[in-house]
């Protein structure tokens, strides 16, 4: 939900990530698959997160187009989604 006095934010780790909670989540999420040893584990912890995250940051970035326009058009051209030099659109 995008209130009145929303704000893009552009500093700190948004500087270079525009979903850093997701990025969390996801290390999050491969730590715990591989704390289990496996790569039946890390598959049922990772792949479930990365769908629903996919789904969640296409739902959030075009609500943010919608809100903040060009500016954050502007702002995803340089910065990456999830994972910093490697998930970029």
């Amino acid at each position: 939900m995008i209130k009145d006095d929303h704000r893009l934010v552009q500093n700190g780790l948004y500087r270079y990530l525009r979903h850093p909670a997701y990025a969390g989540a996801l290390l999050a999420h491969l730590g715990l698959g591989l704390s289990f040893s496996n790569w039946i584990s890390l598959g049922c912890s990772v792949l479930p997160f990365i769908f629903a995250a996919s789904y969640r940051i296409r739902v959030e970035e075009r609500a943010l187009v919608e809100a903040f326009g060009e500016a954050y058009v502007n702002y995803s051209r340089r910065t990456r989604r999830l994972i910093p030099r490697v998930y970029l659109t």
